[in-house]
């Protein structure tokens, strides 16, 4: 908003060109009117009317916006005016208007707005650094200032908790929803399926399972002309689509990449589960994002309705990212590509096509040849050349004898044992987990009362001070038992596991073999100079620890 003033030149009175700040975050709207743009607004310009040395400039709204944080889109334009000599004064309802950052509004007043001469008025606070220079420079100024800071990270700390305590529930909190699935009507913390969306998800899964390329998928998805994710929010769903590089004019721009189907085929939410907690921001007053350990993550299973059962999503994930390599021309993969390693230099060995022809019928074979041979040097590593049929011999002859050794330990695995102790164990720590969750959630809780009988004068600072230092203590203590509990938990379930016998099981009377038996049963290929081979099946390590266990036990 613009307004225009004249000075009269037979007037006296210095005019100061005003700037009239207002800010409402996230957290005031939901407090009510006295904080709203519109009271803001009315109580600027009632002062202004009252005040002939003041004239409008121009009005800065941040409507939405943390005070704890300075990078505020009308805050930046006001300041780009005021080094440009257009405002010399910033007139704001009161000092939690301006922020709540207590180190950078000091700095501000205290250092900035001096260095370049700007009157800075605070209504309500009564401060004004020309009419009343000795209200800016108060004690009372930077106590204010100080609990406007402590407000906001006790906003900040209610908000985290109970978020906490939703993520904890196996609510789905995120502000957007993933392709496929629709908020419930009933219960906007619930996901349900959507039913046009989840034919492409499982569309996309059947491709994937078939060994084709997300690039092969994505272009498959828009030869057909299927919306993506962010059209169809816009297109069908009738959403708004945020986005920093994308607006909702160009969306017609948008098309599939690998990207965007490698990221589908990773989220576990299409199997029912609701992970959250990935990323955080650094404080209540550092609003950079920053990525959550995998540990740390809240993980609920089968919380809604899957549009992929669990092992096709486990599947598909084993066959594309256990394993990155390249695809041929065709979009497709070569048997061992991504399993055979050279012996020397560990690089993965490159198929390659050799032709013969001669007074017989021409004849051609696949070979596999390493890559620093053939790509980079011939005198920095040496063929190991392999042809494709003989590998394919030798690796089916080493399955069956594996094959054969693990049918022979499943004689002597007694399941139903193990089974017992593994969930006599897990419900121990299971409970254990729970009762400290309690305790972590009722001392947060008191940390957070002890802050507003600081402020209501029940307590004095310095009991705040060690009550909340001894809050925060035994939290962290918690913190960590719990971490202990879920490490052993993940230790459990980590053993005595014998899923991987009825894998291996299956293939006792294999014939033939392909991409997916070497995912099921094969770690890695070492190919030797000579044609020796080492094959390291994934069971290796289980199967020597199961077998010295059962051999301790005589």
């Amino acid at each position: 908003m613009k307004y225009d003033f004249q000075i009269s030149k037979h007037s006296y009175v210095k005019k100061y060109k005003a700037a009239l700040y207002i800010r409402l975050s996230a957290e005031d709207m939901k407090r009510g009117e006295s904080n709203s743009v519109t009271n803001q607004r009315t109580i600027l310009n009632d002062y202004i009317a009252k005040h002939d040395d003041l004239v409008i400039y121009s009005e800065y709204v941040d409507d939405g916006y943390s005070g704890t944080t300075f990078d505020r889109p009308g805050f930046k334009r006001m300041m780009e005016d005021i080094e440009n000599k257009k405002v010399d004064t910033i007139i704001v309802k009161d000092l939690s208007r301006f922020g709540r950052n207590y180190i950078e509004v000091g700095s501000y007043l205290e250092y900035k707005f001096p260095e370049l001469d700007i009157r800075f008025i605070s209504i309500l606070d009564d401060i004004d650094s020309v009419e009343k220079p000795d209200s800016i420079n108060s004690m009372i100024v930077p106590f204010k200032n100080l609990m406007n800071e402590e407000y906001a990270r006790d906003i900040s700390n209610k908000i985290k908790s109970a978020i906490y305590a939703r993520r904890n529930k196996g609510d789905y909190i995120c502000s957007s929803v993933p392709y496929g699935y629709i908020r419930d009507s009933e219960n906007k913390y619930k996901l349900v399926i959507d039913s046009d969306a989840a034919k492409v998800v499982k569309y996309i899964f059947d491709l994937a399972l078939n060994h084709t390329t997300s690039t092969f998928i994505a272009k498959k998805l828009n030869d057909l002309g299927i919306y993506t994710p962010s059209q169809y929010k816009v297109k069908v769903l009738g959403k708004k689509y945020r986005n920093l590089f994308v607006n909702e004019l160009n969306i017609d721009e948008k098309k599939w990449t690998s990207g965007t189907i490698a990221g589908i085929l990773q989220n576990r939410v299409y199997c029912g589960d609701v992970i959250q907690g990935k990323f955080a921001t650094m404080s209540f007053k550092n609003h950079h994002i920053k990525r959550i350990n995998e540990d740390k993550w809240i993980i609920h299973e089968n919380v809604h309705e899957s549009i992929i059962s669990r092992d096709v999503f486990d599947r598909v994930n084993l066959l594309y990212f256990s394993k990155i390599v390249k695809a041929n021309s065709k979009g497709s993969f070569a048997l061992f590509a991504g399993f055979v390693r050279c012996s020397d230099c560990y690089r993965g060995l490159n198929r390659v096509g050799y032709r013969y022809s001669g007074k017989k019928k021409a004849t051609s074979h696949y070979s596999y040849v390493c890559g620093t041979y053939l790509q980079i040097s011939k005198t920095k590593c040496t063929p190991h050349k392999i042809r494709e049929n003989e590998l394919k011999e030798i690796v089916l002859k080493a399955i069956r004898n594996h094959v054969r050794l693990v049918i022979k330990l499943d004689t002597i695995v007694k399941n139903k044992t193990i089974e017992k102790k593994q969930h006599y164990d897990k419900d121990i720590i299971e409970n254990n987990i729970s009762i400290l969750t309690d305790e972590l959630n009722q001392n947060l809780i008191f940390k957070r009362n002890l802050y507003m009988d600081w402020k209501n004068k029940i307590i004095s600072e310095d009991d705040y001070k060690e009550f909340s230092s001894n809050y925060e203590r035994k939290i962290k203590e918690i913190n960590e038992k719990i971490d202990n509990c879920k490490s052993e938990l993940s230790n459990i379930n980590n053993t005595y596991k014998f899923d991987w016998i009825s894998t291996v099981k299956k293939y006792k009377n294999i014939k033939d073999i392909n991409r997916d038996v070497l995912f099921d049963l094969i770690n890695e290929i070492i190919i030797y100079e000579d044609k020796r081979v080492d094959i390291k099946f994934l069971y290796d390590d289980i199967y020597n620890e199961t077998l010295s266990y059962f051999s301790n036990k005589g």
